[in-house]
């Protein structure tokens, strides 16, 4: 039997390194594709804007944070990323999450542990 795919798994699930990659292709999309993506996630526009502008970490990883805190999954940061065809982060996460979040992957990291 196996287990639920990758899409079943929450957002904060996914590995440092993954997150890191997927924020680094992602911050550096032009500001109205960043924007596109942006909204999908935070649909108030004052509270995107406030999120976009904070700063530090990067604003990626503050939109991605609100996703997080709502309990969001792969799947759906994989259809967002779908919907909007970009596939560079969205390979990102779909190569990573079926890999490392596989019942059978888990597993195994923690037997190499």
């Amino acid at each position: 039997m196996s287990g639920p795919g990758p899409g079943a798994h929450y957002v904060y699930e996914l590995p440092a390194r993954v997150m890191c990659d997927f924020y680094r292709v992602m911050d550096s999309l032009g500001g109205a594709d960043w924007a596109r993506f942006a909204s999908c996630i935070v649909t108030d526009m004052t509270e995107l804007r406030l999120l976009e502008n904070r700063g530090e970490p990067g604003r990626t990883e503050n939109v991605v944070w609100h996703l997080i805190n709502r309990n969001g999954t792969v799947g759906q940061l994989l259809d967002i990323l779908t919907s909007l065809g970009l596939w560079r982060a969205r390979d990102i996460i779909l190569s990573s999450s079926v890999a490392t979040l596989s019942p059978q992957g888990l597993q195994q990291s923690e037997e190499k542990a």
